[in-house]
């Protein structure tokens, strides 16, 4: 869901668990999981965090847009391209000023671009299992614009899990 909402869904969003497998009783299972082992994922109690993490800045959620190009990489090296780990995204406002991050499982640090050059940013993750975030971290841009993400906050790169963040800038 978070990934469908950061790819420019703002309006709304889907829990999605990659279970349509349709074979039957008896047949060999398909590449997805079948959707009734998929009801009892856990994933579908993290649905509710969502809300505070894109209205934590209020209504400017409404200003962002996708900058799939300013993420680099937006898929981890390795990851399969029809799968559901590996993928960065980001949404930004047009005065670089708000952005709203989510990395799924076995994501990769990327580097961002085109931030405001020379400025100070918060950056914080945000636990998208229960929904809450961790201490605020000051960012710099570098004179293109460029911003290093600190580690992810178990410290493992890629990522052993998903994780969501915001950057704001510090005036």
């Amino acid at each position: 869901m978070y990934g469908s909402v950061l790819s420019g869904g703002l309006s709304g969003h889907v829990h999605g668990t990659a279970a349509y497998d349709i074979t039957t009783t008896g047949e060999p299972a398909g590449m997805r999981p079948h959707v009734w082992d998929a009801f009892k994922y856990e994933s579908a109690n993290y649905m509710k965090h969502i809300e505070k993490f894109i209205l934590s800045e209020g209504k400017k959620y409404q200003d962002l847009q996708p900058v799939r190009d300013d993420i680099q990489p937006h898929k981890a090296p390795g990851s399969p391209g029809d799968g559901l780990d590996g993928w960065s995204y980001m949404m930004r406002t047009p005065g670089k000023d708000f952005a709203l991050l989510f990395f799924e499982n076995k994501s990769v640090l990327p580097q961002l671009t085109n931030f405001k050059p020379k400025s100070s940013y918060s950056f914080q993750w945000y636990d998208t299992i229960n929904g809450t975030w961790k201490d605020k971290t000051i960012i710099s841009s570098d004179e293109a614009g460029k911003l290093v993400l600190p580690e992810f906050p178990e410290e493992n790169d890629p990522s052993s899990r998903d994780w969501a963040a915001k950057i704001t800038l510090n005036k």
